[in-house]
């Protein structure tokens, strides 16, 4: 009798056991992490992407073309359980949720309506294929120009910087920037303004009528102090009563019309906690022009806001094979598909490796080394350079950084030397050469070090003597780095240290021709020649420069100066001899970012436009 109610409880016993022992686990474990589903990153269909005018500019394209491009990521928890934009909001606010961003994710291309040229030579990467700012490929080009210059070829309006381009396949690859206007307009309106903006949109559908009554109805019921004394005009929009022109409500509502469309409830959660940093779709922008006209191939981006800070962008991206990869502000290194834009990866540099920005973003320009078939970075946090497999995104080697260098503007330069390959990096506190093969250093100094910011590459000669110069009173240095069989290791010394009235250079890097430097002197913005000894052989006088590009092609030197204005020169050390100058870019404000030449065709940039004009000596009927 006893067996058999035992037998009776046992099953239940168990089962409730069971029970207990879920309870435990789910009460103690930590809730799974959940991610709102983001549009083109879900494995969603993607809705049908619309082409633009590529010869539109990059503030002019509209917000449809980059939110397309962009994906804007974001963790919120049990945002998709709850079941109003009010109530998440609520309890956000009341159990302090963070939303916290996850890492950039790029988005989908769009194709513009640009075509590649024909044209077959490159300018594939930062000072061209041999990384030296010489152009040994092309036609002739002319001696001297009419009266109007040069023929310019087209001109394309960018973000503010001095990011330049790297050409191929008839191409011109560049990193610029987008800002997005109508997440800086809703910044401008009140906590109060943005609550009842989100009410207003909730119940409306996206269409950009429904939004303008929305938008209009909320700015007129919540107007200035100075604007309900009558102190303030408006005009037929009620515009002016926001503080917005009629010009800016527009931006504003055509952007929140996309906004709903492309997530109503990230929108409205945004508008309610005052984030509106969780709707921004700025982000860095990687652009593909045709060579012939500038016209738009493709376009992508990932988001990531910044300010202005001197310019935004600063670098020159590296095309390889089929790829195109680019380093960002901010620091994030990107791989594209070169014909149609397709992100392959993405690595956060800061994020991930322990990298520091730069004073005023980053200005390295990524290396892709066709020796080795690898990308090398100079990270400047937990290693001070890294080996990348261009392809994949994978880490082949990281070197270590025992004096905990950081980052700089300078660029890697390649070195062969003693049979060994390895790659020259001025960080900030030194200069190390670090081997190719593992990313061992191999020889360090502390000898060269600028105060300020390093921006010039090293320049590194065939029988291992590195020039290195520098602004802000750094003056110029040359090391000779050997290899000491007896010790069987490197070492660099000085060979010498000149001050910079003779040379320095705050942004540009020398160009070394026929074994002399020449290069633009801070000091006065004279153009001059040096001798490998650190002697002056000629200076330009009363021609200035300033702290812009100059480069070499066909025995000429090439040389643009702050205002846009381009003069051409004799590349000889027998003296300052100029043939040719013109203004290639009208009103040229900050002309700094690096020239580019295929074909004849040279691409310069100022702080807002790039240029491509025709040097060619046919063109000018020579």
């Amino acid at each position: 009798m006893l067996a058999r109610h035992l037998s009776a409880f046992a099953l239940p016993a168990v089962a409730a056991l069971i029970a207990i022992a879920v309870l435990v686990f789910w009460a103690t474990s930590p809730p799974p992490e959940l991610t709102m589903r983001v549009p083109g990153l879900d494995n969603a269909p993607l809705r049908e992407e619309t082409a633009i005018d590529a010869s539109q500019d990059a503030s002019a394209v509209g917000m449809a073309g980059v939110a397309a491009a962009s994906a804007v990521p974001a963790s919120w928890p049990l945002i998709d359980q709850l079941e109003s934009p009010a109530r998440i909001a609520a309890a956000a606010g009341s159990v302090g949720v963070a939303i916290s961003p996850l890492p950039p994710q790029p988005g989908r291309p769009i194709a513009g309506q640009g075509r590649p040229s024909t044209i077959a030579d490159a300018w594939p990467w930062f000072r061209g294929p041999n990384r030296d700012a010489i152009c040994l490929s092309g036609p002739a080009l002319a001696r001297s120009w009419p009266p109007g210059g040069p023929k310019r070829l087209w001109t394309v309006d960018m973000a503010e910087g001095y990011a330049a381009a790297a050409v191929s396949g008839g191409r011109v690859y560049v990193l610029d920037y987008w800002h997005d206007e109508a997440a800086a307009l809703l910044r401008r309106l009140s906590s109060a303004q943005q609550r009842a903006l989100a009410d207003a949109l909730e119940p409306i559908p996206a269409k950009p009528d429904a939004v303008r009554a929305a938008v209009g109805a909320v700015l007129a019921a919540h107007q200035p102090a100075a604007a309900s004394t009558g102190g303030e005009k408006t005009d037929s929009g009620g515009a002016s009563a926001s503080g917005l022109s009629a010009a800016e409500t527009e931006v504003l509502c055509s952007g929140l019309a996309e906004l709903l469309q492309q997530g109503r409830t990230r929108l409205l959660l945004a508008l309610r906690l005052g984030q509106i940093d969780l709707v921004d779709r700025s982000g860095d922008l990687m652009r593909c022009l045709s060579l012939d006209d500038g016209r738009e191939i493709w376009r992508n981006s990932y988001p990531v806001q910044i300010k202005p800070h001197h310019g935004i962008t600063r670098t020159v991206p590296a095309v390889v094979e089929n790829y195109v990869i680019s380093l960002g502000p901010k620091c994030h290194v990107a791989c594209w598909d070169a014909d149609t834009g397709k992100a392959y990866w993405l690595i956060d540099l800061v994020r991930d490796h322990g990298a520091v920005v730069p004073e005023w973003y980053a200005g390295q320009c990524p290396l892709v080394d066709e020796k080795t078939g690898r990308l090398v970075l100079a990270v400047g946090g937990t290693a001070l350079l890294m080996a990348v497999d261009y392809r994949t995104g994978d880490i082949v080697w990281r070197s270590a950084n025992p004096r905990g260098w950081t980052m700089t503007h300078s660029s890697i330069m390649p070195m062969e030397l003693a049979g060994r390959r390895l790659y020259v990096y001025c960080g900030k506190g030194g200069v190390a050469g670090v081997s190719a093969d593992d990313g061992s250093i191999l020889w360090d100094t502390t000898e060269w070090q600028v105060s300020m910011a390093t921006c010039p590459s090293p320049v590194v000669f065939d029988d291992g003597r590195v020039f290195l110069c520098g602004g802000y009173n750094s003056g110029c240095l040359m090391l000779a780095v050997e290899y000491l069989q007896a010790d069987g290791r490197f070492a660099a010394r000085v060979l010498y240290r000149e001050s910079p009235k003779l040379f320095g250079s705050e942004q540009q890097t020398p160009v070394l021709w026929n074994g002399y430097l020449y290069g633009v002197r801070q000091r006065d913005g004279q153009l001059v020649c040096l001798d490998p000894q650190g002697k002056q052989i000629w200076s330009s006088g009363r021609d200035k420069f300033g702290s812009a590009p100059y480069m070499i092609a066909d025995g000429l030197i090439l040389a643009l100066s702050d205002e846009g204005v381009l003069t051409l020169a004799e590349a000889t050390p027998q003296a300052y001899r100029p043939l040719a100058r013109a203004q290639v870019i009208d009103g040229g404000v900050q002309s700094w970012g690096p020239m580019a030449l295929v074909a004849g065709r040279l691409i310069v940039r100022d702080l807002r436009r790039m240029v491509c004009v025709d040097l060619r000596a046919q063109e000018q009927g020579q």
